[in-house]
């Protein structure tokens, strides 16, 4: 009997088409006019190369991911 139900609910389960909808991190939006000081402020004070101007462009690469991302998810929730 517990075989015939085991058996049952592998059918049953079989039968749900599975959706892998992923899972994004948010991201902060912040206005042009921020983006423009913060840009000028690193620009002026932070050197082209230097470890925390790698950070930077590391965390804007984290960013571009994460926009992806949100595209792909909006294309599975269809």
């Amino acid at each position: 009997m517990n075989r015939l139900l085991l058996t049952a609910a592998l059918l049953v389960a079989g039968c749900e088409i599975p959706r892998n909808i992923p899972t994004c991190p948010t991201i902060v939006e912040y206005s042009l006019d921020f983006q423009a000081q913060a840009r000028a402020q690193i620009a002026a004070t932070i050197p082209e190369g230097s470890p925390v101007g790698v950070m930077l462009q590391d965390g804007m690469h984290l960013r571009d991911q994460v926009r992806s991302c949100e595209r792909e998810r909006g294309k599975h929730a269809l």
